[in-house]
């Protein structure tokens, strides 16, 4: 087998978008769309991938140079677009006309084609010996796709929108714009493009003709879903391609044990892992990294971004998880709880209403249920955060975080503020009200809080003087008779 090598397009503007974002860029349940289309591509064993850029190019190759991928990829500058030929135009130089290869093009604005359509497409132009290899589908409303013109089951050529006849705009066989091409014979043909068309661009699409003209196999895979060759031009087809990758994954995970309580109410990225016998709510979003155990119940209106990890048996309700959280099993999450950043927690613990836990240790068993903010703590087992407590862990002078400790056992009393760095130590206790601002030993009670005092008959007193400032006053507007 030849070896195999990609071409990504994504040298365009998006005009349409109206971003300062470049097209590709564009996130997609968490990841951009340029990413989504490299990693269905990943599967594919390719040798080398060549991605063309053009708008924003600094901006496209900065953020793909971060993502870490087992395949290298060469970018390439169109400068300026004058369409998809073009494009492969200046791949050229750094892919000659003799290189014995496979070439597989594609678009870069395509989140949607899952690998195993790529890899019909490749094992279809291998079996049939074409020079090139195409997609199509056949589509309700084909509008600005190209059409396939055939003549007996045989392929001969391919017309865009804006060239058709009124006859070829009633085919409903679009082209979806994605070949597979023997690239010593294909890249050849490439000078014979030219710009004699309404759009005034070099047609990749072109070439086909150029190839069945010369006597050359062009073969045609069709391919089930338009829903996949969805281009992204639009916030429309944005927000259309969001719905359809997050109803991939609503299927998946029922099909696997998942119930989701109206599952078209939520947004759920490929990457998420949830165990059977979980429940999901309504309003719920999943992006990155997300495992969810089995047995869970997640939601209503839970957010849920970044490398999170949920065990079994949990509840998390209308809450807000991002970036770093591992939850232990059998842990109660929320409402209104936000845990973040390196936020790890142990099984059996509740972290309850207008709870924040951030750059925290909290220790299994352990309980934060009201109006806490827990940041850059080691906090031990079998603990209690009583309601209104807060670690004061920022020095705003030295712009400086400080770590607080707070040992196994500890009963933190309401409305207590532990101003860090302190530590708490095993199975002492902290009296309501209390600021702490040193060591506390085990066992001990710690009371830091201005000393009570009653003023005898002080409520008396006073509502007493006030009635008779009140008479006074009315005695001396009374008029003589």
């Amino acid at each position: 087998m030849r070896s195999r090598i990609g071409i990504i397009l994504a040298a365009g503007k998006g005009t349409r978008l109206k971003s300062d974002l470049p097209k590709v860029l564009h996130p997609v349940l968490g990841k951009s769309i340029l990413q989504r289309v490299v990693e269905s591509l990943l599967p594919l064993d390719l040798e080398r991938l060549i991605l063309v850029v053009g708008h924003q190019a600094d901006r496209v190759q900065a953020e793909v140079t971060q993502w870490q991928l087992p395949c290298p990829i060469e970018f390439v500058i169109q400068e300026p677009q004058l369409g998809t030929g073009h494009a492969l135009m200046q791949v050229l130089p750094i892919l000659p006309a003799d290189t014995q290869t496979d070439v597989l093009i594609t678009c870069g604005d395509m989140p949607l084609i899952q690998t195993e359509r790529y890899q019909s497409l490749l094992e279809t132009h291998l079996k049939t010996h074409a020079t090139a290899s195409l997609t199509t589908v056949s589509m309700k409303n084909p509008y600005g796709y190209g059409r396939i013109i055939q003549e007996d089951g045989k392929f001969l050529k391919i017309v865009e929108e804006k060239d058709a006849s009124p006859e070829e705009k009633q085919i409903p066989w679009g082209n979806a714009g994605i070949y597979a091409v023997d690239w010593p014979v294909f890249s050849k043909y490439l000078s014979k493009l030219d710009q004699n068309n309404a759009q005034g661009e070099f047609y990749l699409t072109d070439m086909m003709g150029h190839l069945v003209k010369e006597g050359h196999a062009v073969s045609t895979v069709v391919w089930p879903s338009e829903d996949e060759i969805l281009g992204i031009n639009s916030r429309h087809q944005l927000a259309e391609a969001t719905t359809i990758l997050s109803r991939r994954t609503a299927d998946r995970l029922m099909t696997d044990g998942v119930t989701l309580i109206n599952p078209d109410s939520m947004a759920l990225a490929p990457e998420i892992k949830v165990g059977a016998d979980t429940v999901i709510y309504p309003g719920c979003y999943l992006e990155g990294q997300v495992e969810i155990g089995s047995h869970c119940e997640i939601g209503p209106q839970t957010v849920m971004r970044g490398h999170i990890q949920i065990g079994q048996t949990c509840k998390v309700v209308s809450s807000f998880l991002e970036r770093f959280v591992q939850v232990g099993d059998r842990t109660y999450i929320g409402p209104f709880a936000h845990l973040r950043d390196n936020a790890i927690v142990g099984e059996q613990v509740r972290i309850g209403n207008f709870v924040e836990v951030k750059e925290t240790r909290f220790g299994s068993r352990s309980n934060a249920a009201h109006l806490c903010y827990l940041g850059d703590a080691q906090i031990g087992d079998d603990v209690n955060m009583g309601a209104g407590s807060i670690i004061a862990n920022y020095d705003p002078i030295r712009d400086l975080k400080h770590v607080t400790e707070i040992q196994d056992g500890v009963k933190i009393g309401c409305n207590s503020v532990l101003i860090s760095p302190v530590v708490i130590k095993k199975k002492s206790s902290v009296a309501a009200g209390s600021v702490i601002t040193e060591d506390v030993e085990s066992g001990d009670l710690a009371i830091a809080r201005g000393r009570q005092v009653a003023i005898p008959q002080w409520v008396n007193k006073t509502l007493s003087a006030m009635e008779q400032a009140k008479s006074s006053e009315d005695s001396s507007c009374t008029l003589p008779t």
